[in-house]
């Protein structure tokens, strides 16, 4: 456009060396009117927020807007030295002038690719969109560059919204086909023995036998239906943190104690390391408990004559806690699932392994809640080391 200036000289000149001179104010008053919307174009182009290049149809620069030399680091008067080959790969680059080559007049088409500046080999998505121009007598093109980066952001998340909402999907009709065997399994066994409970005959050891199936199928009923429950609170945001003066030996003895029994049943040891600190500290013990007692029953679940240890440490400003065994393991891609909800690191094992699946997202949830995380270490066949930390709030003196 600055060859304006040399055209607008030589009509000038013509006119004033015409033997019609008499033409000449009108020359000179069209000339000014043409001056004034030549500006003014430029003035609109400058103004604009997307990049405006014209070019031939092999991709040469002609001409650039403001917005354009920002966007790919080219000065004005080095416009034409310039091509879309030094701002897009090869490959981009033969589609993009193939595209040109196609146009037609009066019909803008889009072209979308990757584009960098002349200073960075940093990738910008973008749309091209072009049509065919009368340029100083000869064909052209026209292009307008739109940075695609936010569009593309929002058509990716579009699709991850998209695949999460199927993964999910799939996860819960896999978290009900699981409910409703973990539902019907305790209670066709509650329903089934307490008939045969009610036969005359019956051995003092049938009679005992029978009672320790109806128990444990009673338990595992309401183990299954808390854990329900419980996601339930957890979801709507009905879940708080109590918390209270605690002491942690305290706590994990009692947990110790309590699956002592049931570890030892299926040959493991089950062993609670000795703590250099018993210092009293604000824990909600409600939920320090459920995770604890969470985490011990899938080590004896998934560990048979083996070894499972209960240990924690103070290390402010966190206490870390940690349920080690040497069960089944966990494979590496499932590591992060698990504590997702409905998931479980197997969903074809939960036949042989009851659980609601719902035990670790539920302990992921309370650690959060206490100002910590809760994260596994393991290895297929040799075992896992499931960590988790809560705040560490010491007792005020007043207290």
């Amino acid at each position: 456009m600055k060859n304006w200036e040399k055209d607008r000289n030589k009509i000038i000149g013509l006119g004033e060396f015409s033997a019609h001179k008499s033409y000449y104010p009108q020359l000179q008053l069209k000339l000014e009117e043409l001056e004034l919307a030549y500006k003014n174009s430029e003035n609109i182009l400058s103004s604009m927020p997307d990049a405006v290049i014209f070019h031939d149809s092999s991709g040469n620069f002609l001409y650039m807007n403001k917005q354009a030399g920002i966007m790919f680091g080219i000065h004005e008067q080095e416009t034409t030295l310039y091509s879309y080959s030094h701002l897009i790969d090869d490959f981009q680059s033969s589609d993009l002038i193939l595209h040109f080559k196609k146009l037609t007049p009066g019909k803008t088409n889009s072209f979308q690719c990757d584009i960098h500046s002349i200073n960075s080999d940093e990738q910008t998505p973008v749309e091209i969109s072009s049509n065919s121009i009368m340029w100083q007598g000869k064909k052209a093109i026209v292009s307008v560059v739109r940075d695609f980066t936010l569009h593309k952001q929002f058509e990716d998340s579009i699709i991850k919204a998209k695949q999460k909402a199927e993964e999910n999907d799939q996860l819960k009709s896999a978290f009900l086909a699981n409910m409703s065997h973990e539902i019907r399994t305790p209670m066709n066994g509650i329903i089934g023995f307490v008939d045969l409970l009610k036969e005359p005959d019956l051995t003092e050891e049938k009679h005992y036998t029978y009672l320790e199936i109806l128990t444990k199928s009673c338990d595992r009923l309401l183990s299954t239906i808390n854990d329900i429950i419980e996601f339930s609170k957890i979801e709507s945001g009905q879940t708080h943190v109590n918390l209270s003066p605690q002491n942690l030996e305290e706590i994990l003895v009692q947990q110790w104690s309590f699956f002592y029994s049931e570890a030892s049943k299926k040959g493991n040891r089950l062993v609670l390391a000795p703590s250099k600190s018993d210092e009293i500290v604000l824990v909600d013990r409600l939920k320090l408990e459920s995770i604890v007692s969470n985490l011990i029953k899938n080590a004896i679940k998934f560990t048979s004559e083996g070894a499972i240890s209960i240990s924690y440490k103070i290390e402010k400003p966190y206490i870390k806690f940690c349920i080690k065994d040497t069960g089944i393991g966990i494979a590496k891609e499932r590591q992060e699932a698990i504590f997702k909800r409905f998931v479980q690191a197997n969903i074809e094992i939960t036949r042989g392994h009851e659980g609601s699946g719902l035990g670790l997202s539920i302990c992921k949830a309370y650690a959060e809640m206490m100002g910590g995380n809760i994260w596994v270490e393991s290895e297929e066949n040799k075992g896992s080391s499931f960590y988790f930390t809560i705040a560490y709030q010491p007792v005020p003196k007043a207290l």
